[in-house]
C-alpha cells in the first residue's frame, strides 16, 4: 500500500457560477493544480465537505472521473466555503485539506451575474435579408422573385445562444431561417402580395434565459421594372408600381452668399420625387447620397451643383449656388 500524505498536493478555484431559474445559483469548484509523485488523479478519490449545497455525495466525488471537479447549486445567498483533501483507494487521506470561497455578486438593474462578472441580460432581435449570410442592410419590403432570409442576433446573458423560430417562419433551430421564396403564385412561400409576413423567434442563452422578438417584411407587387404595365416603372422604396413620379427641385438656396474668412455659408433645399441625389463641388463629386428632401448644409467657398433622379432615371439639376470669401480676401 502506498501511503503519502505529504506527497499530494491540491489547490481548488471556483471555475464558473451562474444564475438561471430565479435564485438558485450553479456553482463548479475544480481542483486546478495536482502534484504527486506516488499517484495519478486517477487512483484518487476526493472527500469534499463545508457548504457544499445540493452536490449528491460529495464525499464519493472521484478524480478518475470528472478531473476532481464538485457541481452544486445554492438556493441561498452569501459567502460558501467548502474544504477538500484526497484520499487512497483504502480511504486513506494523503493530502492536506485545501480550501476555496464562492461569494455571489450583486448585478445593477438591467445585468446579470455570469461567470463572476455582470454583463447585460439576454435580448434579442431579428430582421429580414435577401441573402443567405444574413449581411447588408436588411429589408421591410420584398418582391415577385426574391427570396426572405430570417436572422435572429442575440446578445448580452451568457452565450452562446440557441434559436427557435415560429410563425411565418419554419421551425428551424438555426441563427437564420429560410429561404422563403416570394410570389405572388401558390407555388411562393409568401405570394399575397400587399400583406405581411412575421416571422417569431426565442433566443436562449446557456443559462436557459429566454428573450422572444418579431419581425415583419411587406409583400409589393414589384420586384424591377418589368414586372410593370406599360407607362410604369417599379418604385424602389416601396415596391409597387406606378407612372414615373417627376423630380420637383427649389432653387438651391445660399445665405448669405458672401461671408468672411472663416466662416462657412449656409445652403438648403426642398425636393419632391427624387430617388436618388448627388451633391457636386467645383464639378467634384462631394456626396453621392445627399438627402432627397429638403436639407440644410454648412458650405465651404466653392461654386455647388445638385443633381437628382427619380426611379425612371430622368434627372433634374439645381444650382450652381457659389459660396464666396470676403471679396476682399482672395478665394483659395
Amino acid at each position: 500500500m502506498r501511503i503519502g500524505f505529504a506527497l499530494v498536493v491540491l489547490f481548488v478555484t471556483l471555475i464558473s457560477a451562474k444564475i438561471s431559474f430565479g435564485d438558485t445559483t450553479y456553482v463548479d469548484y475544480k481542483i486546478n493544480s495536482f502534484y504527486s509523485d506516488v499517484y495519478t488523479m486517477s487512483e484518487l478519490g476526493f472527500i469534499w465537505s463545508g457548504n457544499t449545497g445540493t452536490a449528491p455525495n460529495p464525499s464519493l466525488t472521484n478524480g478518475g472521473t470528472n478531473n476532481g471537479t464538485l457541481s452544486t447549486s445554492y438556493s441561498d445567498h452569501g459567502t460558501k466555503n467548502v474544504h477538500v483533501y484526497a484520499v487512497n483507494s483504502d480511504g486513506v487521506q494523503v493530502s492536506a485539506t485545501a480550501f476555496c470561497s464562492y461569494e455571489p455578486i450583486t448585478c445593477g438593474n438591467g445585468f446579470v451575474p455570469v461567470n463572476g462578472i455582470c454583463v447585460p441580460e439576454l435580448s434579442s432581435s431579428c430582421s429580414a435579408f435577401s441573402n443567405a449570410s444574413g449581411t447588408g442592410n436588411p429589408q421591410l419590403f420584398f418582391g415577385p422573385g426574391e427570396s426572405v432570409y430570417w436572422k435572429a442576433v442575440g446578445s448580452g446573458g451568457d452565450d452562446p445562444y440557441n434559436y427557435q423560430w415560429s410563425g411565418d417562419a419554419d421551425s428551424d433551430t438555426t441563427q437564420i431561417s429560410g429561404p422563403y421564396t416570394v410570389g405572388p403564385g401558390g407555388d411562393y412561400f409568401y405570394s399575397d402580395v400587399d400583406s405581411t409576413y412575421t416571422a417569431i423567434v426565442s433566443v436562449r442563452d446557456s443559462q436557459a434565459d429566454e428573450e422572444t422578438s418579431s419581425c415583419s417584411v411587406s409583400i409589393k407587387e414589384c420586384n424591377v421594372t418589368a414586372d410593370c404595365s406599360s407607362g410604369e416603372v417599379c418604385r424602389l422604396d416601396t415596391y409597387t408600381c406606378g407612372p414615373p413620379l417627376p423630380v420637383v427641385v427649389e432653387p438651391l438656396f445660399l445665405s448669405p452668399a458672401v461671408v468672411n474668412e472663416g466662416q462657412q455659408c449656409d445652403m438648403s433645399w426642398e425636393i419632391e420625387g427624387a430617388f436618388t441625389c448627388e451633391l457636386y463641388k467645383n464639378g467634384i463629386l462631394l456626396d453621392d447620397e445627399a438627402p432627397t428632401s429638403s436639407a440644410t448644409y454648412l458650405i465651404d467657398p466653392g461654386s455647388y451643383l445638385l443633381s437628382c433622379e427619380n426611379e425612371a432615371g430622368d434627372s433634374i439639376d439645381a444650382g450652381p449656388a457659389r459660396c464666396l470669401l470676403n471679396p476682399e480676401i482672395r478665394e483659395s
